[in-house]
């Protein structure tokens, strides 16, 4: 469903018509050129060796930096940490509220790009049926997603 929102009171209307007819708690992501794809960083701007060189280099250091690191083998919560620190990974940020999305959407925003910017809109459970998974939220350290996470850090 493609939808114009011109205000913010319509940005909230449409969050709140989505979960009432939904009954599902929606996800939000703004992005300031709607003609951008869902991507995250690390596979638009480098390559799986690369993003695998990055993670490597950011273990080594974080200690350093964080008094607590996650265990060597626990890929899923050096990617969240990593993620929490502005290096570029394979997740893409959520938040369940249109108005932290909008503001994303808008703070970085290219007066100058002719696109407009875009706030998506994501009912995470339907999204995994239609993917052929459950109906319910996978943890990041699922053993379901270590096909999607372990990459980050080693060869498939």
């Amino acid at each position: 469903m493609n939808t114009t929102i011109s205000c913010i009171a319509d940005l909230i209307v449409f969050g709140r018509e989505v979960q009432e007819k939904s009954g599902q708690r929606c996800w939000y992501r703004g992005q300031s050129n709607a003609s951008h794809q869902l991507s995250p960083t690390a596979h638009r701007q480098f390559t799986e060796e690369q993003e695998r060189n990055l993670n490597a280099e950011f273990r080594a250091r974080a200690g350093l930096r964080h008094s607590s690191v996650p265990p060597s083998g626990n890929w899923a919560a050096w990617l969240a940490l990593g993620q929490h620190y502005g290096l570029p990974t394979r997740l893409l940020d959520w938040t369940f509220s249109p108005l932290i999305a909008a503001y994303f959407a808008v703070s970085e925003r290219d007066q100058n790009d002719p696109q407009p910017a875009t706030i998506w809109a994501l009912l995470p459970a339907e999204l995994n049926v239609h993917f052929g998974y459950e109906p319910y939220l996978y943890n990041l350290d699922a053993m379901t997603l270590q096909e999607l996470v372990n990459p980050a850090f080693a060869k498939k």
